[in-house]
Formats: C-alpha cells, structure tokens, sequence
C-alpha cells in the first residue's frame, strides 16, 4: 500500500522576506487540515478541498479571500478527480 503524502505550495512568486513566516505557516496548516481528512479515513479529495480551503480562508495566500479573479469572474483553481472533474 502507498503511503500517503499531502503537497502543497504557497504561490510561484517571490515571496518577500517579510511574508515568509506567514506563508510556511499557511501551508503547515494546510497540510494538516488534508492529513485530519486521510488519518480519519476520508477521501484523497476531500483532503484536497479542506488544504485548498484552507488556503483560500488565510489572506497571505493569492486564492479564496486574496484571489485575482479571471476574466470570467470566477476564480482559476479547482479540484478534479481522475474519473470525473468536480
């Protein structure tokens, strides 16, 4: 069985010396809400949606309460799942 392993990232820019705390931080705590969803047994993708959340709800971070919305007026990220996008 493959052991599970939780990656996320907090933005592909420079992140200036004043926001790194924050930014490790946001993603720490990212990564912990996604590994409470595996060690009680929920899905890959609901571990996903709670990091991503997660990420969304903390202002330092480009998603959710900070994001760039596209031109559509929607936002960019999004979960899929190998069978079926959601």
């Amino acid at each position: 069985m493959a052991k599970p392993v939780i990656v996320v990232h907090g933005g592909a820019w420079g992140i200036p010396d004043e926001q790194v705390d924050k930014n490790l931080a946001g993603v720490e705590e990212a990564v912990r809400q996604g590994w409470n969803i595996l060690k009680t047994s929920g899905s890959a993708l609901d571990a996903v949606v709670a990091a991503v959340n997660s990420m969304e709800d903390n202002p330092i971070f480009d998603a959710g309460i900070g994001c760039a919305h596209n031109r559509w007026h929607g936002r960019d990220g999004r979960p899929h799942h190998g069978r079926r996008h959601t």
